[in-house]
C-alpha cells in the first residue's frame, strides 16, 4: 500500500477516534405525569368596564421548570396570550399557552383559572386555581392530550395609565398522553 494512502487511513482513524458520540435522549414515553413551576413576566392593558370591573388583555412569557429537574417540558419556554376579567375581587383568567422545548417542538394548551372572593385584593391576583387542557402539539408532541391542575399568583404589579405589568408564578400538576 502506498505510504500516502496509509497516512490518510491513520489520519481518518485518529480523527474518528477523537469525535465524541453524544447519546441520544430517550424517546418520549407514551404517557406520564409531571409537576412544574413557571415563573412569568406579563404585560398588557387594563380596560375599565365599570367602577369595580376591569378587563385585562395581554401576554406572559416564562420558563417551565419540571420539579424533577428533567423530563416533560423541562426548561421549555412558554408564551401565554391571555385575558383576565376582574369583577370586584374575583378574577376569571383564560387564554392559551404555547410551550416550546429545546428542539423547537411545541405543546398547545388552553387555560381557565378563577379565584374565589378576595383573589384580587389591591390589584394583585392571589388564590387563582383551575385547569389547563393540553390540546395538541408538533413534532414529538403530535397527538398529545392531557389535563393539568393549575394555580397562579402575582408576585408584583405595576400600572401606568392603562398598561399593567408584573411577575407571577404558576404551579402545574398533571398528566399527559400521546
Amino acid at each position: 500500500m502506498n505510504f500516502s494512502i496509509r497516512l490518510v487511513h491513520i489520519f481518518v482513524f485518529a480523527l474518528l477516534s477523537c469525535v465524541s458520540v453524544q447519546a441520544a435522549e430517550p424517546a418520549l414515553p407514551k404517557q406520564g405525569t409531571f409537576s412544574a413551576d413557571i415563573g412569568v413576566f406579563w404585560i398588557g392593558k387594563n380596560y375599565t368596564m365599570a367602577e369595580t370591573h376591569t378587563y385585562w388583555i395581554g401576554d406572559a412569557k416564562g420558563v417551565i421548570l419540571n420539579r424533577s429537574g428533567k423530563g416533560f417540558l423541562h426548561q421549555a419556554s412558554v408564551l401565554f396570550p391571555a385575558a383576565a376579567d376582574v369583577i370586584g375581587d374575583a378574577v376569571d383568567l383564560s387564554g392559551y399557552a404555547i410551550a416550546t422545548d429545546k428542539d423547537g417542538d411545541k405543546v398547545f394548551l388552553r387555560l381557565s383559572l378563577k379565584t374565589t372572593s378576595g383573589g384580587a385584593a389591591k390589584g394583585v391576583v392571589e388564590g387563582t386555581q383551575g385547569s389547563v387542557h393540553i390540546i395538541g402539539g408538533t413534532g414529538k408532541y403530535k397527538g398529545i392530550s392531557g389535563k393539568i391542575e393549575a394555580s397562579y399568583r402575582d408576585l408584583s404589579l405595576r400600572e401606568s395609565g392603562i398598561v399593567a405589568e408584573g411577575e407571577g408564578l404558576h404551579h402545574w400538576q398533571g398528566e399527559w398522553k400521546l
